[in-house]
């Protein structure tokens, strides 16, 4: 998107990560960890987007569950230490993929937690289920995996928040 408007986009992601667990088959950092970046170079907008692996955390190299708390916990951190890293007039979005875990029975639960916390320190939650609602994706998987390339059908986008309401933004 912000590359449409022709801003400069700076991506500082890693497969896997989330509030609680770390990345890539446990390896490497979470959320807390890029905060130091933003400090170094405070955007006038800022998209968390993640959170669905945080059904699990490791321990060693191997996932084990994620309480409710734990998660709560690691959200509200992040967002606190994320508003005190940035200028008060940056907006912030939060947003959790539509797609994932394969873990059935933790699907739902860490968005519903993210959206929660999101609300609570007064940042906007965006859904994202309009974009690719689960008739349209065909494997549940990110969409850099084959099944969810090609979505069955378009989506139209939700139109754009106010920027100083927190709210959560769906399709209408």
């Amino acid at each position: 998107m912000g590359r449409h408007a022709r801003v400069k986009v700076t991506t500082d992601a890693q497969a896997g990560s989330g509030f609680v667990r770390p990345g890539h088959e446990c390896s490497v950092d979470r959320f807390s960890d890029r905060l130091e970046n933003i400090r170094k170079h405070p955007p006038r907008i800022v998209f968390v987007e993640g959170g669905r692996n945080d059904w699990a955390s490791c321990s060693g190299h191997s996932l084990v569950l994620t309480t409710n708390g734990q998660l709560r916990i690691a959200i509200d951190r992040f967002l606190t230490n994320l508003k005190a890293a940035v200028p008060p007039q940056t907006l912030i979005y939060v947003l959790v993929p539509p797609w994932g875990p394969t873990n059935d029975a933790q699907r739902g639960r860490p968005t519903a937690i993210i959206k929660s916390s999101a609300h609570g320190h007064h940042v906007t939650f965006i859904a994202t289920t309009w974009a690719f609602p689960e008739s349209n994706v065909i494997d549940r998987l990110p969409p850099t995996r084959p099944g969810t390339l090609a979505p069955r059908r378009p989506a139209t986008p939700p139109p754009p928040p106010h920027p100083r309401s927190p709210q959560t933004l769906t399709h209408r």
